[in-house]
């Protein structure tokens, strides 16, 4: 008998590069699923060069022995055996369910297999599967062979069905590479059984090992080039693994900041540097080497234990506080670090990824450097998630409520308008701070549609009650006009298309848009503007004094008015420079011929002080808090009313 050993040749090098590349990337080799992987690797090399062996040894039976022949070829068929047994458990292993199900893996795995391994070592009594003729030493196949093939056909088939019942545990694309993987052994295994000179099954093996291997074993798709350790997929996979295994590992974070100014003070490509420093500096501190460059500039080195979590912690913080020398230039380097001592509270790793994008917002919004015990404010991020979704739940039902709070006329000695407001009422918690669900809508991509929601609103208000806000001397109503919605094209159209298509007045709607917003988008902010002020409406500049404080913005910006920053009123009633500052900011936007708002305006001091200046607009808590539309018209019915206007 003599055999095609060209498929067997390709399967074998196929097996050997890809353990070579494993074990070149064997950094993720702590994972029970990684080591289950390596096993079946190495049972498949010995499996196929156990074929080629077994059948040069039938090429040239005469030439061996007939106990070497028979222990070679039952050799061969245990090794056959265990690859499809192997197989089995590296699905189970993947979703992370061999403790839990080590009963039944057992039974599925071990049981048949040492039921076969039985068989195949009686073989040379028994004669069930082959047999050698004592004279010839030909070989021949024995009556129950086809048992070896159904053999391999059964963990296939357990195979498919463990991981079709299990496949919410893995991911799609590792479902599929299972998949794949039994259906070429089906096929190669039966186009041996039905032309046994082609030995196929070797071929098989080494191209369903290299599927496996470039889809769930390969690490060198989850590395980050830049810095060498893993990405956000790697620390998606390694985490998920340990949450379902209830492991109570801990991690430390590092955010690196500030990377862009470093860039302009010192030179393009420091930011590069450092950023790779980090990174080789926490692999070298982790024992795990589970180090993870999440996104941007943050970094995460997984921990076993939380002995081991304060050790890199404390490490890590000391090497980010020194000087580095980068491209020869004495830096600093500006972070923010925390820890979290027990990643099993959590549900996935979406849920982790999303509480560090949280603390980093956190530290920011406060300044805070360090949180070594960031797990402290894991209550006020599930409260934070939970009104997030309420919000979204809002905008789609329309939960949101129209505020005003009205402005009073200094010159007019009424009030003559309203800044339109949201505010949100979650049944558990009470009405939400705007400040939160504000910085929540701008974070989920959802402050155009609140803003949307907010004008239409609005509108179908002003539709119905034209008669009576004429009547009260109501001139203008404000709106706040995001970054996000500043830079859109089309908002000003759909602005203006809907009140033309509603018959409203276009004199009675203004528009404020912040001054960072209007310098940083400067060609946006002035086609805005525009448009919208040809069009019969008012824009005026928003928080003028709290960013840039860049009155380039006021002059070469066709602003109707300016809206004061309340930061810089809040001292003017015990320091002098203070006063001296708003007082002559004023006085420039009067010279410009602006028209002017003074926001948070509390006491009665700050009312005096601010008519002396000549204010057009007063607006604060001591005129009237935030109401909502209709109790705020009502208000200004009355007050009007009062002051010799009466509705």
């Amino acid at each position: 008998m003599f055999f095609n050993i060209d498929f067997l040749v390709a399967g074998l090098v196929v097996l050997v590069l890809v353990l070579i590349q494993f074990y070149l990337t064997r950094s993720y080799k702590k994972s029970f699923s990684s080591k289950v992987f390596m096993a079946m690797i190495a049972v498949c090399i010995a499996d196929v060069v156990l074929d080629g062996v077994t059948a040069y040894m039938i090429e040239h039976a005469q030439d061996f022995s007939l106990a070497l022949l028979y222990a070679a070829n039952s050799t061969f068929y245990l090794s056959q055996i265990m690859v499809t047994a192997l197989l089995y458990l590296y699905a189970v292993a993947i979703c992370n369910n061999f403790r839990r199900e080590f009963a039944a893996s057992l039974v599925v795995s071990v049981v048949p297999l040492m039921f076969f391994s039985v068989l195949i070592l009686s073989n040379p009594v028994t004669h069930m599967f082959f047999s050698f003729d004592q004279v010839t030493h030909e070989y021949s196949y024995g009556p129950y062979m086809y048992l070896l093939y159904s053999l391999a056909f059964f963990y296939s088939v357990v195979t498919i069905a463990y991981s079709t019942l299990c496949r919410k545990l893995m991911r799609r694309i590792d479902y599929l590479a299972i998949w794949e993987f039994c259906l070429i052994a089906i096929f190669c295994v039966f186009v041996q059984a039905r032309e046994p000179e082609l030995l196929m099954t070797g071929f098989g093996i080494g191209l369903g090992v290299m599927v496996v291997f470039l889809t769930i074993n390969n690490t060198d798709g989850i590395i980050d080039a830049q810095s060498n350790v893993f990405d956000v997929e790697g620390f998606r996979r390694q985490v998920d693994s340990l949450i379902r295994h209830g492991s109570e590992a801990s991690l430390v974070f590092v955010s690196l900041e500030m990377l862009k100014t470093l860039n302009k003070l010192a030179g393009p490509g420091i930011s590069d540097s450092i950023v790779q420093r980090l990174a080789a500096q926490l692999r070298s501190l982790s024992r795990t080497k589970m180090v993870y460059r999440m996104k941007g500039s943050l970094f995460v080195a997984v921990c076993d234990s939380r002995r081991e979590q304060r050790r890199i912690y404390g490490q890590i913080i000391s090497w980010l506080d020194q000087t580095h020398a980068v491209h020869g230039v004495p830096a600093r380097i500006s972070y923010r670090s925390g820890g979290i001592s027990d990643l099993s509270v959590f549900s996935s790793s979406y849920e982790i990824q999303s509480f560090l994008e949280y603390l980093i917002s956190y530290m920011r919004r406060n300044d805070l450097v360090e949180l070594p015990s960031a797990q402290d404010y894991l209550e006020e991020y599930k409260q934070e998630r939970q009104i997030a979704a309420f919000s979204s739940q809002a905008l789609e039902e329309n939960l949101f409520s129209v505020y005003a709070q009205p402005l009073y006329g200094v010159k007019e000695q009424r009030f003559v308008g309203f800044e339109i407001l949201s505010r949100l009422y979650h049944p558990d918690l009470g009405f939400i701070p705007p400040d939160i669900f504000i910085r929540l809508a701008e974070e989920e991509g959802n402050i155009g549609r609140l803003a949307a929601l907010q004008y239409r609103n609005t509108c179908d208000f002003v539709k119905q009650n034209q008669d009576r806000l004429e009547r009260a001397g109501v001139s203008e109503l404000k709106f706040n006009v995001s970054a996000v919605e500043l830079i859109d094209p089309l908002l000003p159209l759909r602005m203006l298309d809907r009140i033309r298509n509603m018959e409203l007045n276009p004199s009675l709607f203004c528009f404020e848009v912040t001054e960072t917003a209007a310098v940083k988008y400067g060609e946006s902010s002035e086609r805005f503007v525009t448009m919208l002020q040809e069009a019969g409406c008012r824009v005026y500049l928003d928080d003028f004094g709290r960013g840039y404080a860049n009155l380039d913005s006021v002059m070469n910006l066709p602003f109707h008015g300016v809206k004061m920053d309340m930061t810089l009123l809040r001292n003017t009633s015990a320091d002098e420079s203070a006063r001296a500052l708003y007082g002559g900011l004023v006085g420039i936007l009067q010279g410009l011929g602006k028209s002017i708002v003074a926001e948070g305006v509390e006491t009665r001091e700050q009312e005096r002080y601010l008519t002396d200046l000549g204010v057009d607009v007063l607006q604060g808590y001591l005129l009237c808090k935030p109401l909502p539309l209709d109790e705020a018209l009502e208000f200004v019915e009355r007050e009007n009313a009062k002051r010799g206007r009466r509705p």
